[in-house]
């Protein structure tokens, strides 16, 4: 065999052992009892301060109680889900811990929570052909609604937010939805603004749709009070 092709080989060899070390990338068993320390090794792989920080939350609070036993066990099936599908730690798995991490701050009631899990776990299930896009939409949404209260978010454009303790999430014909029954909303754009009162509505955040009815605005910042 000539120098040449043997080199060729010899390249093609390692750059393929590349591709498959690559794609080995380690996954969970079905045991949750070892769910903590297979996530931690997950994680750390990717070399992130950020999800080192956001595991180490993750961790105390479950260990605490304040994760319970039930809410681990969805979360060890979201996980296996996640990298079933192709997900890596960043963005998807750091995004996950960051809509967890806004919950649990925010002091979002019990319920609330398992809707928001059961939701999530609804979409994972029904990602085909490895699609992760709606689901890391989602995941970016979650994670800005309950870190910013935002229901769409601008850093140019409009802004509106609204208290992520107030809606219930579910899903309807058109997709992944939040209820709201009833909620004060607010639109912002840069320094300026106006509230919505008691209004209520539905809000799609796939299709950035809001459909709602009723509410108060008052017009009080500008010495009318009617």
């Amino acid at each position: 065999m000539k120098l040449g092709n043997i080199i060729f080989l010899l390249i093609a060899f390692i750059l393929g052992g590349q591709i498959v070390l690559q794609g080995q990338q380690p996954g969970f068993t079905n045991d949750p009892g070892l769910f903590l320390k297979e996530l931690e090794t997950f994680l750390k792989a990717s070399g992130r301060k950020e999800l080192d920080n956001l595991f180490k939350d993750f961790e105390k609070r479950a260990k605490q109680g304040v994760i319970t036993s039930d809410q681990m066990l969805l979360m060890h099936e979201q996980a296996v889900l996640m990298r079933e599908t192709g997900m890596t730690a960043s963005p998807y798995f750091e995004s996950w811990l960051g809509v967890i991490d806004g919950i649990i701050n925010g002091g979002i009631a019990a319920d609330r929570f398992a809707e928001w899990l059961k939701v999530y776990t609804q979409e994972l299930k029904s990602i085909e052909k490895r699609k992760l896009k709606p689901a890391k939409d989602f995941l970016e949404f979650s994670e800005g609604f309950f870190t910013k209260n935002a229901l769409r978010y601008s850093s140019s454009g409009i802004s509106w937010y609204a208290d992520p303790r107030k809606g219930r999430f579910g899903r309807d014909t058109q997709g992944l939805v939040l209820i709201f029954d009833p909620v004060d909303l607010m639109a912002q754009r840069k320094l300026d603004s106006i509230l919505i009162l008691k209004t209520t509505g539905r809000y799609y955040p796939a299709l950035s749709t809001w459909q709602g009815q009723e509410g108060v605005i008052d017009w009080s910042r500008f010495g009318n009070p009617e």
